[in-house]
């Protein structure tokens, strides 16, 4: 799982670098490695408290809803189970 929580990194990095989004949705580390939550990442410094692991299970489709009310594009990690509501709230 390493690897992948390196390349979704790395592609937020990218992402918030260049200016192409606003921001980030993903998980952050919680007080225990168990316990990651949903999270809005503005910056690159921001993102040191990125993770993914076996017990990212919150969809974050819903948190587009909010999302979509600021200003500027967000990028979201969605797993492949999730992209299902994703696909309901774009119609």
């Amino acid at each position: 799982m390493k690897d992948v929580e390196l390349k979704m990194l790395e592609r937020a990095k990218a992402l918030l670098e260049s200016g192409e989004v606003a921001r980030v949705i993903g998980w952050k580390k919680g007080d225990f490695i168990f316990d990651p939550s949903p999270a809005s990442f503005e910056s690159v410094e921001e993102l040191k408290d990125f993770t993914y692991d076996w017990f990212c299970g919150a969809n974050l489709s819903k948190y587009l809803i909010e999302m979509s009310k600021k200003e500027g594009k967000t990028a979201v990690f969605l797993k492949p189970c999730d992209t299902y509501s994703f696909n309901l709230l774009v119609k």
